[in-house]
């Protein structure tokens, strides 16, 4: 599938739920990895965009930021692990 304007493939990967104070492409917080990442709004939504650098400079200010960062990220690693888990569980039970 290609998207106007776009010469490289597109493809779904996963679909995911935000709540109202969710974050979405935090992988540019590990570096240059050339990802392209894309959302699509269900409901109307304030939108509000930081640099990796900005990040960054106001974590240097505010380290209370970064511990916060990390634990978001850490609670939807075990979020994604049980919704693994879960499906593994369901697809031994259906085999």
């Amino acid at each position: 599938m290609t998207a106007a304007g776009v010469t490289r493939p597109i493809t779904a990967r996963s679909i995911r739920g935000w709540c109202s104070q969710g974050l979405f492409g935090e992988s540019s917080l590990i570096g240059p990895l050339n990802r392209a990442e894309s959302a699509i709004a269900l409901d109307s939504v304030t939108l509000m965009s930081w640099s990796r650098k900005e990040i960054e400079q106001q974590v240097e200010r505010d380290p209370r930021l970064g511990i916060a960062l990390a634990q978001y990220l850490v609670r939807q690693c075990l979020d994604l692990q049980d919704r693994i888990e879960s499906m593994a569980s369901a697809r031994r039970w259906s085999a």
